[in-house]
């Protein structure tokens, strides 16, 4: 939205409430070399077009009020999926949301706009560093496999359980069958039809297959990450939903949407309105 907000001729500031720019694109840059290629496309254009960038402020209301803008695009993202998981003995292997996890990257990987693939590349050896022995990914959707590529890549154990009978989620049919292919060559193990039973002090305990079919398995892991598609934070059955307590003409709130795609073109909609 900044960027085709500058374009159209408008002085535009993004303020970030995270330490980097770019949310999970950020993440999805560190997974695939395409989404990097973007990401470091968009921060040049910011920075051509001079937008002002300030990370690490949580926007409320004293913040707009004394930056007084014209008009505010407020783009709401998704939210992470939160898996509420039984615990069944002993202590429970680490669990963490996409969000989560790059929460407690923030504070540990440095960010400088003019350096995206300097930066990717060190999320993607933290990602790959992080926690302890095999992992398990919940999800096998476009976030689940680029997950799973990242912790493949340093060498570790993946596995991938999705609840659904299909891998891939969302992603259109060759890209899903390319990275479909690509994990299992770096040896990750890929479960449809495996949904968590509960976790233990050892991994977690999961259901394979369906109905009387379905077996009781054990996993032995040491991070379990929640990583189903994000469901959008705005949506047109709840048009209420508002990111701080200020009801003025000059906030617009658009959904970004759940693929860069529709991010993109929600941005370009919602600045055209303006």
């Amino acid at each position: 939205a900044a960027r085709v907000a500058a374009a159209c001729g408008h002085r535009v500031t993004l303020l970030e409430r995270r330490r980097q720019l770019g949310g999970l694109l950020l993440w999805a840059a560190a997974a695939q070399g395409e989404y990097l290629d973007f990401l470091c496309y968009l921060l040049a254009e910011l920075e051509r077009a001079g937008v002002a960038l300030h990370c690490g402020i949580d926007v409320d209301n004293a913040e707009l009020h004394e930056r007084r803008p014209d008009v505010v695009l407020w783009a709401v993202g998704n939210a992470p999926v939160h898996a509420e998981l039984p615990v069944a003995e002993g202590s429970a292997p680490l669990l963490l949301d996409m969000a989560q996890l790059l929460e407690q990257l923030d504070a540990e990987v440095d960010f400088s706009p003019s350096d995206a693939r300097s930066q990717a590349e060190a999320l993607r050896e933290r990602i790959g560093q992080f926690g302890n022995g095999p992992v398990a990914v919940l999800g096998a959707g476009a976030m689940g496999l680029g997950l799973a590529r990242l912790f493949a890549g340093a060498g570790r154990a993946v596995t991938v359980l999705e609840p659904e009978s299909y891998l891939g989620g969302a992603l259109p049919v060759v890209r899903r069958a390319r990275d479909v292919e690509q994990l299992r060559a770096l040896g990750v193990s890929l479960l449809p039809q495996a949904r968590i039973s509960a976790l233990d002090g050892a991994g977690l305990r999961y259901r394979l297959g369906e109905g009387d079919d379905a077996q009781e398995q054990h996993l032995d892991c040491g991070q379990l990450i929640v990583a189903l598609d994000p469901a959008p934070r705005l949506s047109a059955s709840a048009p209420h939903q508002r990111p701080v307590a200020v009801d003025e003409p000059w906030l617009r709130l658009y959904a970004s949407g759940a693929s860069v795609a529709q991010a993109v073109a929600a941005a370009d909609a919602a600045v055209r309105k303006i």
